[in-house]
């Protein structure tokens, strides 16, 4: 038997059970698909209005220090509050831009590192 925390490659046995087909049902249901444990599903974390800054805005809780379109947080599910992966912009300067990269479980830092690509 398979150890807990060994690499299990997904075969779909049937049509239905493939990555593309689960998202063609669930984006005609209209519904926010559900991770189990072949899948894991993932959405941006809805940023709120700051109006101090007339902008939308995430607490990075201190990791990301200057504004970019590429900021994001990334939460699993229906786990508003626990975010699996951020990534957002530390430093600039005229020659390259610095971003930070947090990662945590279920995610692997491999797995993060493709997202952000």
């Amino acid at each position: 038997t398979p150890s807990a925390w060994a690499t299990v490659a997904h075969q779909p046995q049937r049509k239905n059970q493939s990555l593309s087909s689960i998202l063609r049902t669930v984006g005609q249901r209209g519904v926010t698909p559900k991770s189990d444990d072949n899948y894991l599903f993932g959405c941006n974390k809805t940023p709120y209005w700051l109006n101090a800054i007339n902008a939308f805005s995430l607490d990075f809780g201190g990791r990301v220090t200057l504004p970019s379109n590429k900021n994001f947080q990334l939460i699993m599910g229906d786990q508003t509050d626990d975010v699996a992966l951020q990534f957002g912009k530390v430093a600039e300067s005229a020659d390259v831009e610095i971003f930070t990269l947090d990662v945590s479980w279920p995610l692997s830092p491999l797995q993060a590192f493709g997202v952000c690509l």
